[in-house]
């Protein structure tokens, strides 16, 4: 291939990038990938066979740098938590570094066709299972407890990570060295100090489903019923009024008579959702208890709240960003307030002596965490809701109070 040749398919390339990240892949067209390298819409074709090819090669370049990262680590000769620190490090930072790419290869990659799609399913449970071997590693060389469930400590793992694109901004008062270098040492110290021995459940908030009942006797519940399976399992920005119609026994004519837009139906839902999830924060203050037990309850609920109501929650988390104008405002002052929530209590159980930083990072590390669990939690497998909820419960207090007995001059990057 002449050097004209690959530099222009480059060219495309980060354009497609740009445009997938920035509009979703259903949302762009070839035709703006076109404009936006200034070539014919045809020319387009003498590089790459389709949109979907384009989307291939974006995911197929994440994994290949990904997966070098991971082979480094893995080669290292080092103890297995310095190891694991080093792939959060290195990961978070090749993350922060690429986040228009990282947009594209976490949330983009379900549009591949099937032979693709099975092939990035493949890609990413080995990048897991590495993960956990990992960490596997450090519980058979004695620097891990015996009661760090190694399973669900991957997906912790890997769902801090992952959760990044979702609340860093270029800019921001840290670079990119300094969050990842926090990120590693924080996980760290979860591995090391998750024993099991931080708090006790049953959580006294089991909250109670907040999925809305369906039926005849009344359409617009139905209705809601309908569109949050539709954006669950298809995502917003592919499920059309039509789909939503075909889950009810509405004729898509009538539905105007129950709502005012599909917008109007995600934001009744997000408006459900942030009123069951802050009635469960509301029972934890009401509570008189010591503030690591509050952490630890917040954790445990929270996450339980969110696998008793994965559909509702999955909507909650991931098509938020769909709403406009007053509406997304709303959810994000809503977002906000349940951040700063969960940073005071991190920052009652740290004390006054810790560096600011080390609140505000933990919670975030603690929220994407709980976020992630929507990946990769199925309702049909061998995990009890119970069991996960106490696991995270565990590692995410483990995470602030490891640093406490660290002493105060942890976490000074």
């Amino acid at each position: 291939m002449s050097a004209s040749r690959s530099n222009r398919k480059e060219e495309i390339l980060s354009a497609a990038i740009q445009l997938f990240h920035e509009q979703g892949y259903a949302g762009a067209s070839m035709s703006g990938i076109a404009r936006s390298v200034g070539i014919l819409k045809g020319s387009l074709y003498h590089h790459f066979g389709s949109k979907e090819d384009l989307l291939a090669h974006v995911f197929a370049q994440a994994t290949l740098e990904t997966g070098e990262i991971m082979a480094e680590i893995e080669a290292m000769e080092a103890p297995p938590v310095t190891r694991i620190e080093a792939f959060v490090r290195a990961w978070s930072l090749w993350y922060l570094e690429n986040l228009e790419m990282v947009g594209v290869y976490l949330s983009e990659w379900k549009h591949l066709g099937p032979a693709r799609l099975g092939q990035a399913l493949e890609t990413r449970r080995g990048v897991f299972d590495r993960v956990e071997a990992l960490i596997g590693e450090a519980c058979d060389a004695g620097e891990a407890p015996v009661g760090l469930d190694c399973r669900y400590a991957a997906f912790y793992v890997l769902s801090v990570i992952n959760g990044l694109p979702a609340w860093y901004r270029r800019g921001s008062a840290d670079p990119p060295a300094v969050i990842a270098a926090v990120q590693a040492e924080m996980i760290g110290r979860m591995v090391r100090c998750g024993d099991g021995s931080h708090g006790g459940g049953p959580f006294a908030v089991e909250p109670e489903r907040t999925d809305v009942p369906g039926g005849d006797a009344d359409p617009r519940a139905e209705l809601l019923a309908a569109a949050t399976a539709a954006f669950h399992e298809e995502g917003y920005d592919r499920t059309s009024l039509q789909d939503i119609a075909d889950r009810t026994s509405l004729f898509r004519g009538s539905l105007y008579h129950y709502m005012d837009s599909k917008e109007g139906l995600l934001a009744e839902i997000f408006e459900r959702a942030t009123a069951e999830s802050f009635a469960v924060l509301a029972e934890i203050e009401s509570g008189d208890c010591a503030a690591v037990d509050r952490l630890y309850r917040f954790v445990g609920s929270w996450s339980l709240w969110y696998l008793q109501n994965l559909e509702v929650v999955s909507v909650y988390v991931d098509e938020w960003r769909h709403l406009s104008g007053e509406r997304h405002e709303t959810a994000v002052a809503t977002r906000r307030r349940a951040y700063e929530v969960v940073e005071g209590y991190v920052a009652d159980v740290l004390g006054a002596d810790a560096p600011e930083r080390e609140a505000r990072y933990a919670a975030l590390l603690i929220l994407a965490a709980i976020n992630g669990l929507t990946g990769w939690y199925r309702p049909a497998g061998p995990d009890r809701p119970e069991r996960i909820a106490t696991a995270y419960a565990e590692m995410a207090t483990a995470l602030v109070v490891g640093r406490r007995a660290a002493g105060p001059g942890s976490s000074e990057a």
